[in-house]
C-alpha cells in the first residue's frame, strides 16, 4: 500500500523526520519497503490558453498563446485536450522535469515554441489519463504548480502483513502513530443532513455472509465536475487511477478509513437484495463476463445481478459522467467469503483486498457519512436517511482477553510496568479494566481481528516498547559443549563455510517441475492456488534450487553452490511432510586464481560433502546404484544410513538440464531429521602400537561397484582392520576391456601387540579370498 506523508500529516502530527518515521513503522511491525521522494519542480507555473489555432505545417499540433501572468508565451502542443480558456501547467524555459527533460526555446515545424504544456506523468505523478493536465479554473494564473499538485512530498510503500487488515488505511496508520508519538488523531467526520424522503427497498438473505448492510440515496449530483486536484493528488500518489468524481470519492474514503464503498446508478435499479448467486452471468467493470457459481455472494435487483459483493461492480449498474442519482452502499462482508471469491474469479481489487483481510465492522456508517458529505460538497445533490440492516447474531464476536503481568513477563522475558501496559493498550484502542493489582481484562477493538490470546497482547506491548530497547541479560542454562550431530545449525554452518549459499523458497511449485521430481505420482494439489506457478505442494527442494541456478546463469553467474533445508510434501490418501536438506553444485570447483588449475565440479565433489555430513552421525552409511528419471545413469545412487534409505545423490539427467536451461549440475537430497538422530560418542582407548598398511590390487568386472567391494570386506568384521581407502582405478593396457583394476590401501592396528608381517598377510589373504568368491576377483601383483 502506498501512502502520502503529507496526507498522513493531515490526520496526525508527526514530530520526527521521514527517516525516523520509516524506522518507527518498521520496528512497530509495518515494514516500509520503499520511500519515493517527489521533488519540487522549479519554473513550472499555472497558465491560461488565451488562443489556440491549428499549426500550418502539422495536422496534430496546435499553436497556443498562453498567459502566465507576466507575459504571453507561444507554445506548440500536440495534446488532444488543449483548447482555449483551459488552465494548464506551463514548463518555462530553463525548467527541468522529473523525467530529465530540459525545456528550451525551439522551433517545431517552423513555428516558435517558448515552453511546454505538461501532463501529470511529465510532472512525476503517474496516471493512466491522457493529454495535458487540466488545472482547476479557480486557480490563479502564475501560481506555482508545486503548491497546486502538492508535489513536495514523500510516498511510503508499506508492506502490510495479512493479519493487520486494520492498517490498510490512513486512519489505521494514524492510529498506530498516535500510540508511538502520544499524539491525537485530528480528522473529524462531517455528516450531511438528509433532505430526501426517497428510499430503495433492500433486504439481506445471506445474513451470515453479510451481517451489516447500509445504503442511502443521493440525487441531483453533477458527475461531470472534475475530481478536485487535492483529492486526485492523494489518489494518484496511492496508485489509484482516476475515474469519475463519484468513484474517486468512494476510493478516497476507502483509502482514508479502510471501508470499501460502491455507488450504483439509481435509474437502473429497482431494489437491492444481498443473496447467493443462482448461476447467473455478470459483466463486470472492465467489460469482463463471468459465469457465477451458487456460492458467490452478489448484490442483485429483481432482474439482474448488479455486483459481486465486496469484489467488483457490474457494468450495467455502474455510474458514468451522465449519472445524476445514485445509491451509495457500505457493508460488512465476512473475510473468508471474499478471499475465496476473489481468487476463484481472478479478481483482485482494492475492495476485495481489504474485505479479505478484515474490515472494521463498526465503521460502515462513518464511511457512508464521509462519502456523502464529500459528494454533496463537490458535486451537489441531496441525500436520504441511511437505510441500515444489521443481524447482530452474525457479526464478529467481541473479543476479550484476560491476563496478568507475570504472563506478559514470561512471554517477553522482561517485566513491564503496570502503567505502561495500561497506557499502551488504551492508546492502541483497547478498553482496559484492571481487575486487581496485576490482573487485567481488555476489550479488543472491533478493527483488530488478529487479537485473541494473551500472546497477542504481549506482542502488542513488545513492539510498542521497542525491540531495540530490550534489556541485555545473560543467558541461563547449561554451557555444555555440543557436537555437530546434535545441532542442525552446525551442519548448515559447515556448508556455508564451504562457500554454499542457503536459499529459502516457497513451498509451492508448478505442476511440470513437480512431476519431473516425483516418480510415484503422489503430488498434492492446492484447491485455490495463487497462480499456476504455485499450484502444488513441492515434493522436492531441488526444482526451486535449479530455478535459482537458471536465474543466476541468465545474469552471468555461472558457478552456483546452493542448499536449502525445508519441508517436502507427498501423499494422496494420507498426506505427509518430511524435512529434508538439498544441496546443488554447478560450474567450476574453485574461484579463478593463478595458483590453482580450475576444473568443473563432479560427482565425487558432492559425494565428499555428503559423506562428511554422514560421518558426523557416527552411524554406518552406504550408497547403492539407482536409476531415477531425473538422474544420470552411472552417476546416481541411493543413500543409506544404518540400512535405512534416506535419500539420493547424483548428476542431473540431460532432460532436467535442458528443462531448466542450466549446465551440468550435481545434487543430493536426504532426510534432514534422520541426520540429527545420531549415536552418542563412546570412549575408546588409543592403541600404543603402530599402524601397518598393505596395498591390495584386484581386477573385477566393470559392473562391480566400489561400494560392493567395501560391503563385502566389511562383512568379515576383522577387528584388526581399522580403515580401507580406494586410491587407484585403472582401465587400459593389460586389462580386459570389460574389466577394471581397483587398488585399496588397508590399515591394520592391534590394541595388544605389534603386528607381524605374517599376521597382516593372513588378514589380507582372507579379504582377497572373500572378494574372489563374491566377485571372481583376480589379484594383481
Amino acid at each position: 500500500m502506498n501512502i502520502s506523508e503529507n496526507w498522513l500529516k493531515k490526520w496526525i502530527d508527526i514530530p520526527v523526520s521521514t527517516e525516523q518515521l520509516v524506522n518507527d513503522l518498521t520496528m512497530g511491525g509495518i515494514e516500509v519497503d520503499n520511500v519515493e521522494t517527489l521533488e519540487k519542480i522549479d519554473k513550472v507555473v499555472v497558465g491560461k490558453v488565451v488562443e489556440c489555432k491549428q499549426h500550418p505545417n502539422a495536422d496534430k499540433l496546435k499553436i497556443c498563446q498562453v498567459d502566465i501572468g507576466e507575459n504571453i508565451l507561444q507554445i506548440i502542443c500536440g495534446a488532444n485536450n488543449v483548447r482555449k480558456e483551459l488552465k494548464v501547467a506551463v514548463a518555462l524555459i530553463g525548467a527541468k522535469l522529473p523525467n530529465g527533460l530540459k525545456i528550451k526555446e525551439t522551433k517545431l515545424r517552423g513555428e516558435l515554441s517558448q515552453g511546454m504544456l505538461c501532463s501529470l506523468d511529465e510532472l512525476g505523478i503517474p496516471t493512466n489519463s491522457k493529454g495535458i493536465l487540466e488545472v482547476d479554473k479557480n486557480i490563479k494564473v502564475s501560481a506555482s504548480i508545486n503548491d497546486y499538485l502538492d508535489i513536495k512530498d514523500k510516498v511510503l510503500e508499506l508492506d502490510i502483513t495479512p493479519n493487520r487488515g486494520d492498517c490498510f488505511s490512513i486512519l489505521g496508520i494514524a492510529r498506530e502513530l498516535s500510540c508511538y508519538y502520544k499524539k491525537t488523531i485530528k480528522q473529524q467526520i462531517t455528516k450531511v443532513n438528509p433532505t430526501l424522503e426517497e428510499k430503495v427497498e433492500a433486504k439481506v438473505i445471506a445474513k451470515k455472509e453479510c451481517p451489516k448492510y447500509l445504503n442511502r440515496v443521493i440525487k441531483g449530483v453533477d458527475n461531470t465536475i472534475s475530481t478536485p486536484q487535492w483529492m486526485a493528488n492523494h489518489l494518484l500518489k496511492s496508485g489509484i487511477a482516476l475515474n469519475s468524481a463519484i468513484v474517486d470519492i468512494t476510493n478516497f474514503v476507502m483509502l482514508e478509513l479502510g471501508q470499501p464503498l460502491h455507488a450504483f446508478n439509481l435509474k437502473k435499479i429497482k431494489s437491492l437484495t444481498v443473496r447467493k448467486s443462482k448461476g447467473e452471468n455478470i459483466t463486470v467493470l472492465g467489460n469482463k463476463e463471468i459465469k457465477l457459481d451458487d456460492k458467490t455472494l452478489v448484490i442483485a435487483d429483481n432482474d439482474n445481478v448488479l455486483a459481486i459483493a465486496g469484489v467488483i461492480g457490474g457494468l450495467e449498474s455502474s455510474v458514468n459522467e451522465n449519472t445524476t442519482d445514485i445509491i451509495l452502499e457500505s457493508a460488512f462482508f465476512t473475510p473468508e467469503l471474499i478471499a475465496g471469491c476473489a481468487r476463484k474469479y481472478g479478481l483482485h481489487t482494492d475492495s476485495s483486498l481489504r474485505f479479505e483481510r478484515g474490515v472494521d465492522y463498526k465503521i460502515q456508517q462513518l464511511a457512508i457519512d464521509k462519502a456523502s458529505a464529500l459528494i454533496v460538497e463537490i458535486l451537489g445533490g441531496e441525500v436520504s436517511e441511511i437505510n441500515e440492516i444489521i443481524d447482530a447474531n452474525n457479526l464478529p464476536n467481541q473479543n476479550f482477553v484476560e491476563f496478568d503481568i507475570q504472563q506478559i513477563t514470561n512471554i517477553l522475558g522482561f517485566e513491564l510496568k503496570e502503567e505502561f501496559i495500561t497506557k499502551t493498550l488504551t492508546n492502541l484502542g483497547f478498553i482496559v479494566k484492571n481487575l486487581n493489582n496485576s490482573l487485567f481484562n481488555v476489550e479488543v477493538p472491533s478493527y483488530r481481528f488478529d487479537i485473541a490470546i494473551v500472546e497477542d497482547i504481549a506482542e502488542e506491548l513488545g513492539r510498542v516498547y521497542g525491540y531495540n530497547n530490550l534489556p541485555i541479560v545473560s543467558l541461563k542454562g547449561s554451557n555444555d559443549s555440543f557436537d555437530i550431530k546434535n545441532n542442525n545449525d552446525e551442519i548448515l554452518k559447515y556448508l556455508v563455510n564451504l562457500g554454499f549459499q542457503e536459499l529459502i523458497n516457497y513451498s509451492f511449485i508448478d505442476k511440470e517441475s513437480a512431476s519431473l521430481f516425483n516418480e510415484n505420482n503422489n503430488l498434492i494439489e492446492l484447491k485455490n492456488p495463487i497462480s499456476q506457478e504455485m499450484a502444488l505442494m513441492r515434493p522436492s527442494l531441488i526444482p526451486k534450487l535449479l530455478t535459482s541456478i537458471h536465474n543466476n546463469i541468465r545474469h552471468g553467474f555461472l558457478d552456483n553452490d546452493f542448499f536449502e533445508v525445508g519441508l517436502t510434501f507427498s501423499g494422496i490418501e494420507k498426506e505427509q511432510q518430511t524435512k529434508k536438506i538439498a544441496v546443488v553444485m554447478s560450474g567450476n570447483k574453485y574461484k579463478h586464481s593463478w595458483r590453482i588449475k580450475n576444473r568443473e565440479v563432479d560427482f565425487f565433489d558432492i559425494k565428499e560433502i555428503l559423506e562428511k555430513i554422514l560421518i558426523t552421525t557416527k552411524k554406518k552409511y552406504s550408497f547403492e546404484a539407482v536409476e531415477k528419471s531425473f538422474l544420470q545413469k552411472g552417476q546416481s545412487a541411493k543413500v543409506f544410513l544404518e540400512d535405512k534409505e534416506i535419500g539420493y545423490i547424483g548428476k542431473l539427467s540431460n532432460n532436467i538440464i535442458k528443462h531448466f536451461s542450466i549446465k551440468d549440475t550435481f545434487v543430493f537430497e536426504v532426510d534432514f531429521n534422520v541426520l540429527l538422530q545420531t549415536t552418542k560418542n563412546k570412549y575408546k582407548d588409543f592403541s600404543n602400537y603402530q599402524v601397518s598398511k598393505r596395498d591390495l590390487a584386484i581386477v573385477v568386472d566393470n559392473k562391480i561397484s566400489v561400494q560392493n567391494i567395501f560391503d563385502s570386506i566389511n562383512q568379515l568384521e576383522q577387528d584388526l582392520l581399522i580403515d580401507i581407502e580406494l586410491f587407484d582405478i585403472y582401465k587400459g593396457e593389460n586389462i580386459d576391456k570389460n574389466k577394471k583394476s581397483l587398488a585399496f590401501s588397508l590399515s591394520y592396528q592391534s590394541m595388544d601387540e605389534t603386528l607381524t608381517d605374517e599376521i597382516i598377510e593372513k588378514e589380507v589373504q582372507t579379504i582377497f579370498n572373500k572378494l574372489e568368491k563374491d566377485f571372481l576377483a583376480i589379484r594383481r601383483a
